[in-house]
């Protein structure tokens, strides 16, 4: 379903596999001011080195060979190619150079992931039962569904709310 215009369907499927490569890009803007401040801008150099040869090669590469049959989706593959291998090189960085086991890290997120996916749940649940709306409707509907489940999932299970996030900006325990 189109919201806006007909003709930008042909790039929905690209936009779906760049949100994928777009939780890792989130993610990596977090990393190399931690490893800056830590005194290594060595391994933020060495990050963003893979990051520019891994991507410039495989656009390169994915351009000319499956750009002709493709298209731009071309691009959006080589982005979900490329990009997890340099985010492996930045997350390696951190997790080495602050002692953070991956499996520790994980465990302290899980619940927060959680969360996300059952509000994903109950967006899917709207999108199921505006099927006979209009797109604006329906995409306002899962929209507020989604953000309204992942706030009180947060809120209720990881104790992330509005207030807390405040108090810990402002120094305060909560």
């Amino acid at each position: 379903v189109v919201v806006v215009k007909p003709e930008y369907a042909a790039a929905a499927t690209a936009a779906r596999v760049l949100a994928g490569v777009g939780v890792l890009r989130s993610l990596s803007y977090i990393g190399p001011p931690l490893l800056d401040g830590l005194g290594r801008p060595d391994l933020t150099l060495r990050y963003q080195t893979v990051a520019t040869l891994m991507l410039t090669l495989l656009f390169v590469v994915s351009a000319q060979f499956l750009g002709p049959r493709w298209g731009i989706l071309s691009v959006a593959w080589a982005w979900a190619a490329g990009y997890p291998i340099a985010f492996t090189v930045l997350a390696r960085a951190v997790f080495t150079l602050t002692g953070l086991k991956v499996s520790a890290y994980l465990r302290r997120v899980a619940g927060t992931f959680v969360c996300i996916l059952g509000a994903g749940a109950v967006g899917a649940c709207a999108k199921w039962l505006t099927l006979d709306q209009t797109p604006g409707v329906r995409l306002a509907t899962i929209a507020a569904a989604t953000l309204f489940a992942t706030g009180v999932f947060l809120a209720h299970f990881q104790g992330i709310s509005p207030r807390s996030v405040w108090l810990e900006v402002r120094g305060r325990k909560r």
